[in-house]
Formats: structure tokens, sequence, C-alpha cells
């Protein structure tokens, strides 16, 4: 995974609204302290597999946080991302194991089968970026970015990632020694 080239204005969590042209971004929402509010997450709404992710990555024993979403069917595709953090701060910041995540994972899914990695290298593409967390602390957030032709196949990619950040991934992390 190499660090983003696209210059957004992401810069600190949570970020305001943004309703301009369109837009529906009810801005970032910091489950981990307000998980009341995962209803306002509008792309997760009529998006099942979305939802179920965002839930999973922001439960209190995950070591993960969710940050931003999108999904939409555009030009016959449907495309979208996800933006996490990790809650360790050490984690968040330890840019041999963000920069690694994306290939650890297509390991993870050769291992089940090779088709299944090749499928997942072909709809999804990985970033890291710097953001200020709160303006407590600096951590990296991770962006993944899918592609497909449906919302089902959409679906059952996130599906793939949730299983190996949230079970396998998760698993590894919270059995591990503290950095």
């Amino acid at each position: 995974m190499q660090p983003t080239e696209f210059n957004d204005s992401f810069k600190l969590f949570p970020y305001r609204k943004d309703y301009e042209d369109g837009r529906t971004n009810n801005g970032g929402i910091d489950l981990s302290r307000e998980p009341w509010r995962i209803a306002e997450i509008t792309e997760a709404k009529d998006f099942p597999e979305l939802l179920h992710l965002i839930k999973e990555f922001n439960k209190n024993s995950s070591p993960f946080l969710t940050l931003g979403c999108e999904a939409s069917f555009d030009e016959g595709l449907m495309h979208g991302y996800v933006e996490f953090t990790l809650k360790d701060d050490n984690l968040a910041n330890d840019l041999s194991f963000i920069a690694e995540l994306d290939e650890n994972f297509y390991a993870w899914a050769r291992k089940i089968d090779p088709e299944l990695e090749s499928t997942l290298r072909n709809v999804l593409a990985w970033e890291y970026t710097p953001f200020s967390y709160h303006g407590e602390s600096q951590k990296h957030k991770v962006s993944f970015f899918f592609r497909a032709p449906d919302q089902d196949y959409a679906g059952k990619t996130l599906n793939v990632v949730r299983t190996y950040f949230c079970e396998t991934l998760a698993k590894t992390l919270t059995d591990a020694p503290s950095l």
C-alpha cells in the first residue's frame, strides 16, 4: 500500500457536513464515541453489507474505527470507499504495519483461494494518509476503494474485507503482546 497521491481536505476527524452541489455527506461521525449515530450514515441505509462492516469495525472490542465511506452506482458500476484507522495510536502510526495491510489481506485471501485473491486485487485499491483525530493525536487513515458490477458483488467484497479485518486480523492484534 502506498501513501495517497491525492491531496484532499481530510486532515481532521471528525470533519464537517457537506451538502453542497447535491452531496449527502453528514460529516465525520465518531462511532466509538457516539454509536447511536450510525443511522445517519446514508450510504449504508440500503447497503446491508456496508452497514455490517461499519458496525463490526466500530465495536468496542474492535481495534478499528471507521472514519468515512461512500457507496454509489455510477456509469454502470457500484463503487465507493471505506476509510478507517486503528484505535491504538502506536499501530495507527506504524508505517511498516500500515503499508503491509493490503498485502497481508491478499496473502490471507490467497490461502483461501488464489482466484479470490485475483478477484480482490481487481476490485480493490488501497492507500493511507495522516490525519488528526479530534485534534488530540496524529494517526494514519487507511482507505480502500471498491469497484464492482453491482451492489451484490460489492457487498460480497465488503464481507470478505470485514471477515479478514474483524475476525482474522483483530484476533491476531488482540493476541499479540502490546507494542
